[in-house]
């Protein structure tokens, strides 16, 4: 009570729930979910290319943090790409993603491009994603403030996939969206079409990564720590 009136405060218990939800709808993969971008090694890269490219995409990734407001008025996401797998660009938009979420309380969804194409198939035979229909669904995805799009450009291109891509990208850039993409390949070397690739160049600032496989180098870590712990 103050100056003989009731006034309501939040409640911590409350924000920590709503963090945690928008954590679990987020679906950040589960042996990243807890990444932070401090957490993104650039000193495990050999060559010195590959510091110097891992450097400065971690700055870039830091940095868009910051200045995500200034972001998100300009409806830019990032375009993380290397040719070689493992390089460690999911786990720069995951660090990303965990961080809109810890700093802003940002609604973020993560998913690759070959689930999201199988989850609307799936609803497709009556069944229904998280309680959700088809419309439903994407729905959700074309309105999401921030949607990850992991490892564009590894599914199989029809014209269903064509057709499906440009009504979310288009409807997201409409909406002046947030969306941040993964992939092996540079924009124009996608094998969608040309509406899709022009609207995503129109989206996102692009980033290259580092061109050296990280993920072996980093379970062959850990299995150091898994021998010390199975052998002692």
């Amino acid at each position: 009570m103050q100056d003989g009136l009731d006034y309501a405060k939040p409640c911590k218990c409350r924000e920590k729930q709503i963090l945690q939800n928008k954590y679990r709808f987020a679906e950040m993969p589960e042996q990243l979910k807890d990444l932070k971008l401090r957490d993104y090694k650039t000193d495990i890269y050999e060559s010195g290319s590959n510091k110097t490219l891992s450097s400065q995409a971690k700055k870039i990734a830091v940095n868009y943090v910051k200045a995500f407001e200034q972001m998100q008025e300009k409806s830019t996401g990032l375009y993380f790409y290397s040719n070689t797998k493992g390089s460690g660009k999911s786990r720069l938009a995951v660090g990303i993603g965990n961080a809109l979420i810890d700093t802003y309380g940002t609604r973020v969804k993560f998913t690759t491009t070959t689930k999201l194409l199988d989850e609307i198939k799936h609803t497709y035979g009556g069944y229904d994603i998280e309680g959700m229909n088809t419309s439903q669904y994407l729905e959700a995805i074309k309105t999401v403030q921030v949607l990850i799009l992991d490892d564009i450009g590894t599914e199989r291109i029809t014209g269903w996939v064509n057709e499906t891509f440009y009504e979310i990208i288009n409807q997201r850039m409409l909406s002046k969206l947030v969306t941040i993409y993964t992939s092996n390949c540079e924009i124009d070397e996608l094998k969608h079409d040309d509406r899709i690739k022009s609207r995503i160049k129109g989206m996102v600032f692009p980033v290259k990564c580092p061109e050296e496989d990280i993920r072996t180098k980093l379970r062959q870590s850990d299995n150091v720590e898994i021998e010390k712990l199975l052998l002692r």
